[in-house]
């Protein structure tokens, strides 16, 4: 068994099995055995053989922790939640100082939303064992978006401590640190981290993001194309784009060089917000020597992407791909990489996107009768966005800006507190029910003098448009919002108002009422 052991730790999966197997030929009761050899299964992927082996193993002995924990990463992943907490439950019940049971049944409730539970489970964990890194560690990460992440600073230090070359901590540590905008003390520790572990798939998406915010697109766009390799950025988020890199594997992904085919397919490979932005580069691509373009994206971009200059065919994202009609591909947000954009040489002239004549029309009668300035609103996101806590506004706070005389409000929100709950839906016009595509949100926006809104596609559809707009931006700020200014270089018709503090929508809302008050008084004297 010594010898599996070994192999085991070592990584060499199939020789350990090997070994265990032969040890159960000899002993089929050997307890390690089963277990080691249920461990191999599952980290094989084969969840079912995993499941049963480690439950032969906790047959003949029910007080092993280290079997239960194990058990509960097999039914984790055969998506029996219940019952995998009750697993990691009973192993930490036989052992409370067992880290490994207590991470992941404290990494389990926090993927379920059940963050106090996770919480406690992480103090009481600690009370048992307060010298391990790896605890500590956890409950810092926890804490970032729980309790600030300035309490998760102190808990990141602490895992440092006990283990200086953590660099999981260095990572951790640096999430926190650019929460706060402590940018400089986050590249340090981002540094730190890589210098650590070279490999480490989420230090270098992370730092490439921070470059990109600090502008330095030269080292950012490199280490961002991380994001589409499975083996260095393995999350969830992700799992969609690497599905669909694993269906185009046996096609060229052009990536800025010499095009390796005549037909280029470009497909949405994030957020709408991302697909947005990087629309800019499709009317580019004629000039880079490809002889057709196919654009695949989400079905509410097709009607607007079916408008743009140098795009031969669309198909929904919800399709497979259209084999057979391209040669190569590349994700759409690897055109920035691809073109070498830099600072000074964002294609960001607007507007890249138009609406066809007849829903233009549609809108302009809609809001014949509507007075000047006629301002667009969004005030929330979508709720599943992990950090829509720190962007969006409650409606009750946002109202405050109907206030303003002589606007006329507009809702483009679609989603979050609906106005009707509130008497907010007294000042503001909703046709947003009305609004059945995204072309239509953007014949409605054509049709304004100014869009409001937090963070969201909606700011990037109106700075598209080539429309004014306002982003109400959190403090954290994002890579493409960057860092203390009022201005976008991707999008000229945008300006920014920014949190003052995290977290502290009051300041940025006078400000913005404030600025809303004075727009109306101009147009009011000049009209």
């Amino acid at each position: 068994m010594h010898a599996a052991l070994q192999l085991h730790e070592a990584g060499r999966l199939d020789e350990a099995n090997a070994l265990y197997t032969r040890a159960l030929a000899c002993e089929p009761e050997n307890i390690d055995a089963l277990h080691f050899s249920g461990v191999v299964a599952f980290q094989q992927g084969r969840h079912e053989v995993a499941e049963a082996l480690i439950a032969q193993a906790l047959a003949r002995n029910a007080i092993n922790p280290a079997a239960h924990s194990n058990l509960g990463n097999v039914l984790v992943a055969r998506g029996r939640t219940a019952e995998a907490e009750a697993s990691y439950r009973r192993a930490i019940a036989l052992q409370p100082e067992y880290v490994e049971a207590c991470v992941n049944l404290g990494s389990m409730l926090t993927r379920q939303d059940r963050r106090d539970e996770a919480a406690a489970c992480y103090e009481s964990a600690l009370a048992a064992a307060p010298g391990s890194a790896k605890l500590h560690f956890h409950f810092a990460a926890l804490q970032v978006d729980r309790a600030g992440p300035q309490q998760a600073i102190a808990g990141f230090h602490r895992a440092l401590e006990l283990k200086p070359d953590y660099a999981e901590a260095w990572n951790g540590l640096a999430i926190a640190l650019l929460a706060l905008a402590r940018v400089d003390e986050a590249e340090g520790a981002y540094r730190q981290a890589l210098r650590l572990k070279p490999d480490f798939g989420q230090a270098t998406f992370g730092y490439g993001l921070l470059k990109l915010m600090q502008g330095d697109y030269a080292t950012g766009w490199p280490l961002y194309e991380s994001r589409l390799d499975r083996k260095v950025l393995d999350e969830p988020v992700y799992a969609r784009v690497h599905d669909r890199l694993d269906e185009l594997h046996d096609v060229p992904r052009w990536a800025g060089a010499e095009p390796p085919g005549r037909i280029l397919l470009a497909w949405t490979d994030q957020g709408l917000g991302d697909a947005l932005m990087c629309l800019r580069y499709l009317p580019l691509l004629k000039k880079r020597g490809f002889a057709r373009l196919v654009v695949q994206c989400d079905a509410s971009l097709v009607p607007l992407v079916e408008s743009i200059q140098g795009v031969d065919k669309v198909v929904s994202q919800e399709s497979p791909p259209p084999f057979g009609e391209f040669d190569c591909h590349c994700p759409m947000s690897s055109l920035p990489y691809a073109f070498a954009t830099r600072l000074d040489t964002i294609p960001a002239t607007v507007p890249y996107l138009r609406v066809p004549g007849a829903a233009k029309e549609h809108w302009a009668q809609r809001l014949a009768d509507l007075r000047s300035p006629r301002v667009g609103v969004v005030w929330a996101g979508r709720r599943d966005f992990p950090k829509d806590a720190l962007r969006s506004i409650r409606l009750e706070q946002f109202s405050a800006l109907f206030e303003v005389e002589g606007v006329a409000f507009v809702s483009l929100q679609k989603g979050g507190e609906p106005l009707r709950q509130t008497g907010a839906a007294l000042a503001v016009h909703d046709w947003m029910d009305q609004s059945g595509s995204l072309l239509d949100t953007a014949a409605l926006i054509e049709q304004l003098d100014l869009v409001v809104a937090v963070d969201t596609g909606i700011v990037h559809l109106a700075g598209a448009l080539g429309r004014p707009v306002w982003l109400l931006n959190r403090f954290e700020s994002e890579w493409r919002w960057m860092l203390e200014r009022a201005d976008c270089p991707w999008y000229p018709t945008m300006r920014i108002f920014r949190q003052d503090r995290r977290g502290d929508w009051s300041g940025v809302l006078q400000r913005v009422a404030s600025a809303l008050s004075e727009l109306a008084r101009t147009r009011s004297a000049g009209a």
